[in-house]
């Protein structure tokens, strides 16, 4: 959506959180990327110190960051064990923070339940 720049009046797109989203900021003004570019001053709009708390945030809240584990074999048969249990295998994959494909690829080289869909 289209709105006026806080600063200069002119038609954007682009916002700027006031207090940054990583500390608990809710609220952002529209602002230009040349008005941002001024809030921010030259050469510090990338903020690894809020980079950090984002994404320290963002895994105290559960979401996976980064590459998935990989599958061990002890990994493997807890997967084993679990489609044998019944569980989905997006379930299973969630659990384990592993890839839904990772989870079927394991079932699938081990013979266990071949014909079931993924749920």
């Amino acid at each position: 959506m289209l709105r006026r720049c806080f600063n200069c009046d002119i038609q954007t797109t682009g916002r700027h959180h006031v207090v940054p989203v990583s500390l608990g900021g809710i609220r952002a003004i529209p602002l230009c990327i040349d008005c941002h570019a001024l809030v921010h001053g030259a050469g510090t709009v990338f903020r690894p110190d809020l980079i950090r708390a984002g994404i320290a945030k963002a895994r105290a809240a559960g979401t996976v960051i980064g590459a998935p584990v990989k599958a061990t074999p002890p990994i493997a048969a807890e997967v084993i064990k679990a489609r044998a249990l019944g569980q989905s295998i997006r379930a299973i994959a969630k659990t384990h923070s592993l890839s839904i494909g990772t989870v079927h690829g394991i079932c699938m080289r081990n013979n266990e339940n071949e014909n079931q869909p993924v749920r």
